[in-house]
């Protein structure tokens, strides 16, 4: 999930090349949505990569609060061009599995 569609077209292509199956959300309501019909109805995502800060709509903090309500264990990784993010520095305590710097 992220709103910037260079951002999303770049980590499409490069999942891609590594054999991964991608689906990609421009919004939060976008993301909880698709994850909800992935859960209900197969296959189920392995993990997600969520962008904290979204202009106009729903983070990826608050995205992954609705995901885990849905699936618990999902792995999530957290994206942000703002290192200064509280998420970014202590992902684990916000339950997230990794970050990565824009």
């Amino acid at each position: 999930m992220d709103d910037e569609q260079p951002v999303r077209t770049l980590m499409v292509r490069d999942l891609q090349d590594a054999g991964c199956h991608v689906t990609v959300a421009a919004t939060g309501v976008e993301a909880v949505t698709q994850f909800r019909a992935a859960w209900e109805h197969a296959p189920r995502f392995d993990e997600v990569i969520l962008d904290l800060t979204m202009r106009g709509g729903i983070g990826g903090a608050n995205v992954l609060r609705q995901l885990r309500g849905i699936d618990p264990p999902i792995t999530a990784n957290v994206v942000s061009q703002y290192t200064s993010n509280p998420v970014m520095s202590g992902y684990r305590q916000h339950g997230c599995n990794g970050v990565v710097s824009k």
